[in-house]
């Protein structure tokens, strides 16, 4: 009976990491410092990335495929296609769950919406590009964050009207007054988190600050999508026609001729200045 009972009883298992786990971190330490010290492959390959966070730009290859899912988007919802079906597939598992009616749920979703409100944006964004044309004696910064909400506007709403199509039901005894595709929110997560992220780097901001706006352009498209999506304000494929319409907009933003205008633009107030 107690063989069996010795038999049975758990295997103690240790947490501490294997020998030759601690080995190999030892060994991977002191190469990356020498490697460090000397220059080494490692160093120069820290410069490489650097270099192209620095220089950060959605690829050609990715504005071109924006533009044709977005193109696709639209002519799928105008002939009723696969993702007008899938929107409605969604749409109604939205309605079982009911979460507009849950007001504990209603409250947390309605903060994920928030981070594409235009409001909480313009909040966060405005005084973040103000203090990085500031901190860089550059007006560069500020003309992109312009060019970028004008267009961000002139595009959302020419879309809107262009496409016509309204978002899920709201109240079956309400006529829905507004037009949902694309989705502005998600359009406006992805423009303009995605400018600071890329001014404040530019800039040379600070480090945490870098860090602060690189996590905000992936975690703001994100709520939006999960907030709108389960409260049911919005069909899936305005989500897609939004980031597109993000997408191609960042790019339109980071355009080097808009770096030439700022340098312009300063040019003509420092001469303001002189001429004082």
């Amino acid at each position: 009976m107690l063989t069996e009972l010795r038999r049975a009883a758990p295997t103690r298992v240790s947490g501490a990491p294997p020998l030759w786990l601690v080995g190999l971190a030892g060994i991977i330490l002191l190469l990356t410092i020498l490697d460090i010290d000397h220059h080494g492959v490692l160093w120069h390959f820290d410069g490489t990335v650097s270099r192209q966070m620095l220089d950060w730009e959605p690829p050609l290859w990715l504005v071109g495929l924006a533009g044709i899912i977005l193109l696709l988007t639209i002519l799928d919802i105008d002939h009723h296609g696969v993702l007008w079906h899938f929107d409605g597939t969604v749409s109604r598992q939205m309605l079982d769950w009911d979460l507009r009616d849950d007001d504990t749920a209603l409250d947390w979703l309605s903060i994920l919406v928030r981070f594409g409100n235009r409001f909480y944006v313009l909040l966060v964004s405005i005084p973040v590009t103000l203090y990085l044309t500031w901190r860089a004696r550059r007006s560069e910064y500020l003309v992109r964050y312009v060019v970028a909400l004008i267009a961000l506007n002139v595009a959302v709403y020419a879309l809107k009207f262009t496409v016509t199509r309204y978002p899920p039901v709201i109240h079956i005894d309400e006529p829905n007054r507004s037009i949902s595709f694309p989705s502005g929110h998600l359009a406006n997560a992805v423009l303009i988190p995605g400018l600071m992220a890329w001014s404040a780097v530019r800039s040379g901001a600070q480090l945490w600050l870098q860090r602060a706006l690189r996590a905000l352009q992936i975690i703001a498209p994100v709520a939006v999508v999960v907030g709108m999506t389960l409260l049911d304000y919005h069909w899936f494929s305005d989500f897609i026609g939004g980031a597109c319409v993000g997408v191609l907009l960042l790019a339109l933003a980071l355009l080097p001729q808009w770096g030439r205008v700022g340098a312009w633009v300063d040019r003509r107030l420092l001469r303001g200045i002189v001429a004082r």
